[in-house]
């Protein structure tokens, strides 16, 4: 998130507390305070909203203004200390919570909402995997098709690299990006991309997308997801990029990394818990974020393996080591014996990794493009006491994304529920979120596609402040940490 290696950002220690995933509870006295014990004081609750009141925006720019002042609100610290702003285009290495190694996070003012474009409104978002009923034995032939798509990329230096320094490599989210069928829905914390996947076209013939070239009103959708959505373990309080979201972020291949990639895991059901708006767009907000991009091509690059890629989707012909390792990966209820036994009943090849077509396909990695990798890759000294450490984990991101929710939130319109209050206890120091963690989407008008708020119908506002007080005792701080 910071420019450098020399950086480190101290907050206050504080103890926190989640009771049934729906408090969180930061509290400036040691004593433990039950979230039961709530019911009976004098705590007040003001709804807010951490990102803008869902309604239906008359343009792409006004809803991604819009997005953009909550963004800078919730990175209030920026404003303090301007020396800190995260570069573009870069990757934080954060230490991933309950794993064994680190994912690199692309760098936003502020992590803790990402958004998902769509150029229409579906009742439910369902991955690839599950837009048609396959049978059991179909959906396994998509997973062996994802893991015969990581054996291949493990064969290349670049991976095995990554995986050498303890980089997570995520190969379902970058499955994913290349066009394998998978169960994850794209997710960014770029809100330009999120348009850009909104108000242009893919075309599969041609395997790029395209802007919009008619005359006449577009609508299209913007869904908004808190980073801590789901995380409702009691025992990982400040959980974050869990459960159902995962960072896929900076990969051994380009395509995640350009499109600032996270991955949502909605299952068969389909559904996303956040917030949802449409908007209005013409032709020319098309063009404009189409060429803003490079004509898709920066996001949609064209890389060493698009082109097995699309072979592997569509083949047949499976590795016995690719089974294997996708009923490790995926689901291991059925012996490896019979998953080939029944493969080979619904017409699939089995042969010899070495047999396949790109098992021969390697590519060196040159120390200057391992370098020109690294050189995009932060991190942050984090100091406790005394002690010194290389970099943050998922725990401090989740414990100063509340914090950031909390400062960079406003009250909410009249008649508006965003699924969230700021709370105070009046009789002792008690502070914090209430959250609704498994709040619905609004959803569109069936005739004229827009949402239609009955808050905003009313001619309420959406206010730009706050009737509650965040104590100073709980602002971060930050810090320069000289190098040792």
């Amino acid at each position: 998130m910071l420019d450098s290696p020399n950086i480190s950002s101290i907050h206050n220690v504080l103890d926190a507390l989640i009771e049934g995933g729906i408090y969180i509870i930061v509290r400036t006295m040691r004593d433990a305070i039950m979230a039961d014990d709530l019911q009976n004081t004098d705590t007040k609750l003001y709804p807010i909203c951490v990102v803008p009141a869902e309604r239906h925006y008359e343009s792409c720019k006004a809803l991604v203004d819009d997005i953009k002042w909550f963004e800078q609100s919730r990175a209030y610290c920026y404003q303090e200390y301007p020396q800190f702003k995260p570069k573009r285009g870069q990757f934080e290495k954060v230490k991933a919570e309950g794993k064994d190694g680190y994912i690199l996070l692309p760098t936003s003012l502020d992590y803790g909402v990402l958004y998902r474009g769509q150029g229409s409104y579906y009742g439910r978002c369902l991955p690839s995997l599950y837009r048609q009923q396959m049978t059991n034995d179909e959906l396994f032939v998509e997973r062996v098709r994802i893991a015969e798509f990581r054996l291949f990329l493990e064969q290349f230096e670049v991976t095995q690299r990554f995986e050498q320094n303890h980089f997570l490599v995520d190969y379902v989210g970058l499955a994913q990006h290349y066009g394998l069928k998978t169960d994850v829905l794209d997710v960014t914390n770029n809100i330009d991309v999120a348009m850009f996947f909104a108000m242009c076209d893919y075309d599969r013939d041609t395997d790029s997308y395209k802007p919009k070239f008619e005359e006449k009103p577009y609508i299209g959708y913007l869904y908004a997801v808190l980073a801590n959505n789901d995380t409702h373990n009691q025992s990982n309080p400040f959980g974050v990029y869990s459960d159902r979201l995962n960072v896929i972020g900076l990969q051994p291949f380009k395509r995640p990394g350009r499109q600032n990639g996270f991955a949502c895991h909605v299952g068969s059901e389909g559904k996303i818990n956040g917030y949802l708006y449409s908007f209005s767009y013409t032709k020319d907000d098309s063009i404009g974020i189409f060429n803003h991009f490079r004509g898709g091509e920066y996001l949609w690059c064209k890389d060493d393996i698009v082109d097995v890629a699309k072979v592997i989707a569509d083949t047949t012909t499976f590795s016995s080591e690719a089974v294997r390792l996708a009923t490790r990966m995926f689901d291991a209820t059925m012996s490896v014996s019979k998953r080939m036994k029944r493969l080979r009943q619904a017409g699939c090849t089995l042969v010899s990794h070495r047999k396949q077509p790109w098992a021969s396909i390697r590519k060196p990695l040159t120390e200057e493009q391992w370098l020109a990798i690294q050189s995009n890759i932060v991190s942050r000294l984090f100091r406790s006491g005394e002690k010194v450490y290389p970099t943050v984990n998922t725990q401090l991101i989740g414990q100063e994304l509340m914090f950031n929710y909390m400062y960079g939130s406003v009250d909410s319109p009249d008649d508006y529920d965003s699924g969230i209050c700021y709370m105070e206890e009046q009789s002792r120091p008690v502070f914090g979120l209430q959250s609704s963690m498994h709040r619905d989407p609004m959803r569109p008008n069936e005739e004229d596609g827009k949402i239609h708020a009955e808050w905003y119908e009313k001619g309420n506002v959406a206010p730009r402040t706050k009737s509650f007080h965040v104590p100073e005792t709980l602002k971060p701080r930050m810090v320069w940490v000289p190098k040792r």
